[in-house]
């Protein structure tokens, strides 16, 4: 059962950065699949390319924090890396998880009739955005890179393609429009009830990001029910809308 699905009221599609990460380990199948059980229609996962070409999902470029291996990612083909522990640094009951590929992250989104937010940390922008439109999922998912040049690039590349903008390096919503002409844009929390609506006005989805976790904040997300917001707690934002209800009650 997705959990906002038992829930009436609630406008806003959730984002789940790096999966339900405080349950699970990060960027692997299982977060992924407890986000979506969580109520999330998306989940944000980080990709880097292996050395044989193959594009996995993982935050880091190098194994050490996240895995049983050491070094770059890019410096070990998809059998070692899936020869690996992604999960132990969690806990002994994820032990078995391991690096997911794009493709297989991409099957567990499809099978849930939800979607991703791909963050691209080194995949060359061609490669990562003809990969997606191989899989038939470019309208599934949106994209964006903290590097300038694969933001650029996949642009570029996908003038079709899902973009996020980040509101906080731009002047005004026209020198973003310029630069990358996104779909969504995302606008810290303190700054969202000021900024949100001018996206709104443009035509671009204004995505809050709040990755805290206090309970009086997550009252107030709910009443201003941003279209997007990218999270951590999707379990605290269904308790707050747990109890506006009983409040409405």
């Amino acid at each position: 059962m997705r959990g906002f699905d038992r829930f009436a009221g609630l406008a806003t599609e959730i984002v789940c950065h790096r999966g339900a990460n405080h349950f699970a380990p990060e960027n692997t199948l299982a977060a992924a699949r407890l986000s979506f059980d969580q109520g999330a229609r998306y989940v944000e996962i980080d990709v880097h390319m292996s050395a044989d070409g193959e594009i996995v999902v993982i935050h880091d470029a190098t194994l050490d924090r996240t895995t049983t291996g050491a070094g770059p990612v890019s410096a070990h083909n998809l059998a070692e890396l899936k020869s690996l522990s992604a999960g132990a640094w969690f806990s002994p009951f994820y032990a078995a998880e391991t690096i997911p590929t794009l493709g297989e992250m991409i099957a567990l989104a499809r099978s849930r009739d939800a979607r991703l937010y791909i963050e691209n940390k080194t995949v060359d922008a061609k490669a990562l955005v003809d990969f997606v439109r191989s899989e038939d999922f470019l309208a599934d998912c949106f994209f964006w890179s903290e590097d300038p040049a694969l933001q650029e690039g996949m642009r570029r590349e996908a003038p079709d393609a899902n973009i996020k903008a980040a509101a906080g390096r731009y002047q005004n919503v026209t020198e973003m429009e310029n630069h990358l002409a996104p779909q969504l844009a995302e606008i810290h929390y303190p700054d969202y009830a000021r900024l949100g609506p001018r996206y709104l006005e443009k035509g671009i989805i204004p995505m809050m990001q709040y990755f805290g976790e206090d309970p009086a904040v997550f009252d107030r997300i709910v009443v201003m029910a941003p279209p997007m917001i990218n999270l951590d707690r999707a379990d605290l934002l269904a308790a707050a809308l747990r109890r506006r209800i009983c409040d409405d009650r």
